[in-house]
């Protein structure tokens, strides 16, 4: 017990975990995304990416909801439009959205599960 204490707090005094949001980096860092369609299937939401990448929105992306600790814990493929640094920028692309995708909301997906941050501990040493 007092092993992981000493990690927990070894990694709260070096910035690489917080109280608040964890901060990542590149495609790993948590974000505001416009969800427009999810599926249990990796093929449907593949099918469904070419779609809405065909509307114009190439950035769009595919995510595992349950990679992230905001979004849902059972597995699903979900659609992001796109990738946001803070919830004004996601709601301003939404109105756009919401003419082809009329349930499309704005959700954060907290910090990701597999990667949750640039320090040289991982999660998984939380574990020992």
């Amino acid at each position: 017990m007092r092993k992981i204490i000493i990690c927990i707090t070894c990694l709260l005094m070096m910035g690489c975990l917080s109280l608040g949001k964890v901060r990542a980096q590149s495609s790993h860092a948590s974000f505001y995304g416009v969800w427009v369609s999810a599926s249990k299937s990796k093929k449907v939401a593949l099918s469904e990416l070419r779609k809405v990448k065909a509307r114009g929105f190439k950035k769009a992306r595919i995510y595992q909801t349950n990679d992230w600790s905001n979004l849902n814990v059972e597995h699903y493929y979900a659609i992001s439009i796109n990738r946001y640094p803070n919830k004004a920028q996601a709601r301003r692309s939404l109105k756009k959205v919401k003419r082809y995708y009329p349930g499309a909301y704005v959700k954060f997906t907290g910090f990701n599960l597999i990667y949750h941050s640039p320090c040289p501990y991982s999660i998984m040493h939380l574990a020992f």
